[in-house]
């Protein structure tokens, strides 16, 4: 995406060791919080992802997710619904497909794919959890007419739509 700071990063780049996570996971149990994938790399390209979900909700603990969909195969979302993860958050830029494309440096044809995703994860989860939030930012390029009209074509596979702040680039 060209808003991320990833690319001005100067951090060696590496996996979480699982056992690492774990032993994590076990000290974050015993005060019983929340848990929320997300941070400067998208939660799904964790290769133990599966696993990570598991061993979180195995602990009796509350996880949120927060994603940019485009790894949602059908795979991890098994995982989500299986393991009844608490929510699942779509980020997005911009209020129109065009948008989103210019902003995540994506093709039309990958944002599809993401609402396909959201959509499988939506009919699946037969009105339990995870609770799915589509929430976005506002393009210097977005019009006023815009937010209303992503809003309502949202709502169709969302429990809410959030539109706040913006993106300038």
């Amino acid at each position: 995406c060209i808003m991320c700071p990833n690319s001005y990063m100067k951090r060696k780049r590496q996996e979480m060791d699982f056992n690492l996570f774990k032993k994590i996971i076990d000290e974050i149990s015993k005060y019983g919080s929340l848990i929320r994938f997300i941070g400067y790399e998208e939660p799904l390209l964790y290769g133990k992802i599966k696993e990570a979900i598991k061993y979180v909700k195995g602990k009796g603990l509350l996880l949120h997710i927060t994603t940019n969909g485009s790894l949602l195969t059908k795979e991890a979302a098994k995982a989500i619904l299986d393991n009844k993860v608490d929510s699942v958050i779509f980020s997005f830029q911009g209020l129109s497909k065009k948008e989103y494309c210019f902003m995540r440096n994506v093709s039309p044809a990958l944002y599809s794919k993401i609402i396909e995703n959201i959509k499988h994860l939506y009919k699946n989860r037969k009105g339990q959890k995870p609770y799915i939030k589509i929430t976005t930012t506002i393009t210097d390029r977005d019009l006023p007419a815009d937010k209303n009209k992503f809003i309502k074509e949202y709502l169709n596979y969302a429990d809410e739509i959030q539109v706040s702040g913006f993106t300038h680039f």
